[in-house]
């Protein structure tokens, strides 16, 4: 998953292409306005040089080979055939470049609606950006005040046993906190790499090695991941309060619960 380019540079970008387009659309108005012009000019020739041609025609008599009217008649036929080819010319290039012209405007409009596009992603990516802070911030802040809680629960069961070290209830609280932090790491692990076989099937000998189970994910990729990493935060905080009410009321008869997590052991 690649990042997202910045808006402001996807808008730099947008805007020196659009401006580009903008300036050879322009030059392209222009030569397209000159060579109407010089038609229209070629226009005005053909028809004096048709007038031309029909006064002389009309006035046609019969003359020899070598007579300067005939000539004339020649000479004049050549220049209303290089009028012609080069008014076809001019036409067909005005075709061309109107063609151009139309090819550019709808690259522009094509790039237009795409920069809109890329706008309103942006804009909802940095949205829930922040949201996403903002729950984090939220979180994080449930998380301190339970810390806090715990951390008090935890100096009064200390005092009423008469100690100063940690209490087998403070042992059973990290273990059962340290078997969340595995399940939900495993999770994250499983989630992101079940689309490689050869990598799920280490990742697996691993886990079953370290006596840990093989998480269910919800879907590839990163979607599981975040799912799982929601519902990983949901339950640790929910651990969290239950190991606080467990702290509360417990007694000198307390026992751990059995978990195999390897190598890990109470402190």
């Amino acid at each position: 998953r690649g990042d997202k380019p910045p808006k402001a540079v996807v808008s730099t970008q947008s805007t020196g292409e659009k401006e580009a387009l903008q300036r050879e659309g322009d030059e392209l108005d222009a030569n397209i306005r000159k060579a109407e012009k010089e038609i229209h000019a070629l226009e005005n020739t053909i028809k004096v040089m048709n007038a031309r041609n029909s006064m002389y025609r009309s006035n046609f008599t019969k003359v020899e080979q070598s007579s300067e009217d005939l000539e004339e008649e020649r000479t004049l036929e050549e220049q209303r055939r290089a009028v012609m080819d080069k008014y076809k010319y001019k036409r067909r290039q005005v075709r061309e470049l109107q063609e151009d012209l139309d090819a550019m405007s709808r690259t522009y409009d094509n790039l237009s609606a795409e920069e809109a596009t890329i706008t309103g992603q942006v804009g909802d990516a940095e949205s829930r950006l922040e949201m996403g802070k903002k729950q984090h911030s939220d979180q994080m802040s449930k998380l301190d005040r339970v810390s806090k809680q715990l951390v008090r629960y935890a100096r009064e069961v200390r005092t009423n046993k008469g100690k100063t070290t940690h209490t087998k209830e403070e042992d059973d609280i990290d273990v059962r906190d340290m078997a969340d932090f595995n399940k939900s790491i495993s999770k994250d692990l499983v989630g992101s790499i079940q689309s490689y076989p050869e990598a799920f099937s280490t990742l697996s000998n691993l886990l079953y090695q370290a006596n840990i189970p093989i998480p269910s994910v919800t879907g590839p990729g990163t979607g599981g991941s975040r799912a799982s990493s929601r519902a990983s935060s949901s339950s640790s905080i929910a651990s969290v309060r239950s190991d606080v009410s467990s702290v509360k009321s417990v007694t000198l008869g307390v026992t751990s619960p059995t978990l195999q997590l390897g190598k890990l052991s109470p402190k």
